[in-house]
């Protein structure tokens, strides 16, 4: 009995083992990437407002364009992963966010071309699009916080089932 019991733990550890990898750091990383993308976005757009050389608003549309499709794609990573079918992610949060903000950000960048609508389109960017970042970024946090201890209640489990092991062996050894 004491065995099958030490072989059922070790079982359970390489399950609760394949899961964080597979899993817990995969989210971990993904949402953590969304925050620190989401966070570049924001700034390269009041960059974008800010500037007058037209050669340099085109490079920053670039590193806007290349941060959405980032963005995207780390959605995308972070619903396809086990952490987010599994469970019910805040994930949705972050993307209805997203989707308003995104919007309002076209909106403003249209109007940015205009040099004569800058203090107009500055005004936007505050009155708008960083309230509706917040929200964006009140929408991670929480992910970010699931996907850690998402990642550390596995780790507590494969602690307790070692402790267990341990002590089933030892019953086993006689000691």
């Amino acid at each position: 009995v004491m065995t099958a019991l030490a072989y059922y733990r070790l079982y359970r550890i390489d399950r609760e083992a394949e899961d964080i990898q597979t899993s817990s750091i995969p989210g971990l990383y993904y949402s953590t990437a969304l925050q620190e993308a989401w966070s570049n976005d924001i700034l390269l757009t009041e960059q974008h407002v800010l500037q007058t050389e037209p050669a340099v608003q085109r490079a920053i549309e670039e590193k806007l364009r290349k941060g959405r499709d980032e963005l995207n794609a780390l959605v995308e990573k972070h619903k396809r992963s086990r952490l987010t079918q599994d469970k019910d992610s805040p994930l949705e949060g972050f993307v209805a966010a997203r989707a308003v903000y995104t919007r309002l950000q076209d909106d403003i960048l249209a109007t940015a071309k205009d040099p004569g609508r800058r203090a107009q389109t500055l005004d936007r960017i505050k009155s708008d699009l960083i309230p509706q970042f917040a929200l964006g970024l009140g929408g991670l946090a929480p992910l970010v916080e699931w996907s850690r201890a998402s990642a550390e209640a596995p780790a507590d489990r494969i602690a307790a089932d070692v402790m267990s092991t341990r002590l089933a062996s030892l019953t086993i050894l006689g000691i």
